[in-house]
């Protein structure tokens, strides 16, 4: 799973940078907004030198030149193009995050140790079973991970309020539209497979990372990552049919193979996420 910001190692994570990683990032972007520029005038002119030689060979041969540039262009898309397309998409959504964090650290600016203890208390950690306590000079020195902790907490609420408004569109949709029944069916499968992506691609990530934060938190020495305890079980919505018919429906896997049901994930509290996964005992 890309745990994005969080693939820092932990010593790195009490205090990165993230101005510098947003400055980094949107240069990449620059870059490869220029590679996607030189890519799409590197294939216009190959389908132009085609069609160009084709001709030259003889009217019976534009053809072929003319097909040849219409299969050739789709394939450098697909192999240069949307490759870069996507490095652009992430390096986007990793300064969204950097700067969604770096808003949250602004609203600690002038809390002390005690907020700080209030605040942990009020995320479901107690600051006295925190471990190794004693590397620490002050709960203060905890904010960049509360930060961090709050941005996923945040989003994963947004994305919770719209996968709920459109459950009660679906419901709506198949109770209460008067249009035909199979139209009703139709739309409401395209709904459901709306939910289901937004459950699978933004909460289950989230909430794991919010999780994943507590755990961090709770024991400020321990150099693990979240892949190191397991990773999400992303299935296709087909898959998730399937396994809901068998009663099997996995939301996150250890690396001992135990499974956390999908359903528990998605409705449970950040806290509990956190102790079924890692077990800090902070919490």
């Amino acid at each position: 799973m890309t745990t994005e910001i969080l693939t820092l190692q932990r010593n790195e994570a009490f205090a990165p940078d993230y101005q510098a990683l947003i400055n980094q990032k949107q240069y990449d972007i620059k870059c490869i907004w220029v590679t996607k520029r030189i890519a799409e005038v590197a294939a216009f002119a190959l389908g132009v030198i085609m069609v160009v030689a084709s001709a030259c060979l003889g009217v019976l041969y534009l053809p072929l030149g003319v097909a040849g540039a219409a299969n050739l262009i789709p394939k450098l898309h697909k192999n240069f193009y949307d490759p870069y397309m996507k490095q652009e998409e992430e390096a986007q959504t990793y300064i969204n995050n950097s700067r969604g964090i770096l808003s949250k650290m602004e609203q600690y600016r002038n809390a002390d140790d005690q907020e700080i203890m209030y605040k942990l208390l009020e995320m479901g950690v107690f600051p006295v079973s925190i471990e190794h306590q004693n590397e620490l000079n002050g709960l203060t020195d905890l904010i960049p991970l509360i930060a961090q902790y709050d941005h996923w907490v945040s989003l994963s609420s947004k994305t919770s309020a719209f996968i709920k408004s459109k459950k009660e569109e679906i419901n709506r949709l198949l109770m209460f539209d008067p249009s035909p029944k199979a139209q009703r069916v139709s739309e409401a499968k395209l709904l459901q497979n709306e939910v289901y992506l937004q459950e699978e691609k933004k909460l289950l990530p989230q909430k794991l990372k919010a999780a994943f934060m507590l755990n961090v938190i709770s024991n400020v020495t321990d150099q693990r990552k979240a892949d190191d305890y397991g990773e999400l079980a992303q299935r296709s919505t087909g898959e998730r049919y399937l396994l809901n018919q068998v009663g099997e429906n996995p939301g996150f896997v250890l690396n001992d193979g135990t499974t956390i049901n999908r359903d528990f994930f998605l409705r449970a509290k950040v806290s509990e996420v956190a102790k079924r996964i890692f077990h800090p005992k902070a919490l």
